[in-house]
């Protein structure tokens, strides 16, 4: 296990109480900025919530020689305000990064905590800057001999586990510097260096991290890097991200997206055999290849209409003879006819359709992928590798 000294949260959308100013130096020399600020928080137990006091609770804000205490810190356990903190008068500067402060805070029977904070004052409109700065944070504590959990995800494509795909489990990059949790303002412990975890999923689809590699009160990032699944290019879908160890949720599901054009479950249309334009084919015949393999449905009601000579039975007889290649991956549909066209003048031509009921059929005729038989589509409701539609139309004649 690695200790990580736990977390902060801390958010800067109060002004209490600061003074800032700005002293133009003359003559073309810089402007000195002079402002301060205060810092409180609550300090709690990272397990139970409960607020923290003791005589033996300590706070310390540190910059170089400087090491300051709070101005107020409740530690009798029987106020109702135990575990509050406050610092003031703490000197702020104007840019990003020109000062880090390094907050510690220890307390016996629990993990120390570190935590560099550099906050900064903003310039608005009008060169205007704020008189006031007040930044919060809560610190949360880990008791000693607490463990980093094992952390297990779970990658699915609609609805199936998705096997042997290879994730990552990435510290936040500077030494794993505080980051914003965008729904609490949680920021992390400094941890020191953390190394980036990688596993594979299993047959359930379930990645595992060992809490004994992971850094307790370290947050990291989940990355999946793009694998295949049933024949489909896989991207991660759902981002997670800013996990912090010992407080995230250990088992989450994670979906995964195609990659690829198609629908959603990654089908289309890899080739079709009408797609040159102006090819003839006097059968009629008519072959779309999927990327990925399918199952036919009431394959007898498809439906044809033609603007040739030939005729076809009147409905509900059938019209369209289709079949599956062997591997799943082709339809090839054709014509039935009642009598062959009996010329070959002018632009004639076949044109399919999935309107199996319209036509006198009990059902539509329709297509699944293998694996997902409650779930089908119209194969000329599918795209094409670039994301275009394919036409069910067949030219018998030369126009």
């Amino acid at each position: 296990m690695k200790l990580g000294r736990v977390s902060l949260v801390i958010s800067s959308v109060l002004a209490l109480s600061a003074c800032s100013t700005i002293v133009s130096g003359g003559n073309n020399a810089p402007a000195v900025f002079s402002a301060q600020m205060t810092l409180q928080g609550t300090l709690m137990d990272a397990q139970s919530g409960k607020r923290l006091g003791g005589d033996d609770l300590e706070v310390h804000l540190i910059q170089g020689l400087n090491q300051r205490r709070p101005d107020r810190l409740v530690t009798n356990s029987q106020d109702p305000m135990v575990g509050e903190f406050a610092f003031s008068g703490i000197p702020l500067p104007f840019n990003s990064g020109n000062v880090t402060y390094r907050l510690v805070v220890r307390k016996n029977n629990y993990i120390r905590f570190e935590h560099n904070l550099s906050p900064f004052a903003s310039r608005g409109s009008s060169n205007l800057v704020d008189s006031t700065y007040n930044f919060m944070g809560d610190v949360y504590l880990f008791p000693l001999g607490t463990f980093a959990p094992t952390y297990r995800f779970q990658l699915i494509f609609n609805g199936k586990p998705v096997p042997d795909a290879t994730a990552m489990l990435v510290p936040k990059s500077s030494g794993n510097e505080p980051v914003a949790l965008r729904s609490s303002f949680t920021f992390a412990a400094n941890t020191g260096y953390l190394e980036a975890l990688t596993a594979k999923s299993d047959a359930e689809g379930v990645v595992e991290f060992q809490g004994g590699a992971l850094g307790l009160g370290a947050v990291y990032d989940l990355k999946v890097l793009p694998t295949t699944f049933e024949g489909v290019d896989l991207l991660q879908n759902d981002s997670l991200t800013n996990l912090l160890v010992g407080k995230a949720v250990t088992r989450q599901v994670l979906t995964l997206q195609k990659a690829a054009p198609g629908n959603s479950f990654g089908l289309f249309v890899t080739s079709v055999s009408n797609s040159v334009p102006g090819q003839v084919d006097g059968s009629g015949r008519l072959a779309i290849t999927f990327n990925r393999r399918i199952t036919l449905n009431n394959g007898t009601n498809f439906w044809a209409t033609t603007t040739g000579t030939g005729t076809f039975a009147a409905a509900p007889n059938p019209r369209v003879r289709a079949s599956l290649s062997p591997d799943g991956l082709t339809l090839t549909l054709e014509p039935i006819w009642l009598t062959n066209p009996s010329d070959t003048s002018g632009s004639q031509r076949i044109t399919y359709s999935a309107l199996g009921i319209a036509n006198g059929f009990t059902a539509d005729p329709s297509i699944s992928v293998e694996g997902y038989p409650g779930v089908t589509f119209s194969p000329f409701n599918l795209q094409n590798a670039a994301g275009g539609n394919i036409s069910p139309e067949v030219l018998l004649t030369n126009p």
